[in-house]
């Protein structure tokens, strides 16, 4: 990968693992008790979603918010189905 990609995509690669990683190992409530070695993520080279190698069926999801300055990632891990698309909600509107 190192040859082939410029250092803005493999950072990006790399923060977007992170975050799949820190999801499941959240979603589990393990914190790093789990080495991050134990089990690995990677992305389907055709739909791009992220998947888990373990013997569970987890659902992962990876969502990209953009701003004028950054990209931040915001990951999912659940053993159950996942929304396709993030819905805002702003803090006045959950206070009536």
């Amino acid at each position: 990968m190192k040859k082939h990609f410029s250092i803005t995509i493999r950072e990006a690669y790399f923060f977007k693992l992170w975050v799949m990683k820190e999801s499941y190992i959240k979603a589990l409530g393990q914190c790093l008790s789990i080495p991050l070695k134990s089990f690995s993520v990677g992305f389907n080279s055709q739909t791009h979603i992220p998947f888990i190698k373990n013997k569970f069926n987890w659902h992962l999801s990876l969502f990209n918010i953009h701003n004028a300055l950054d990209t931040y990632y915001i990951g999912n891990a659940s053993l159950n189905e996942l929304a396709e698309e993030l819905q805002e909600v702003k803090f006045c509107d959950l206070l009536g």
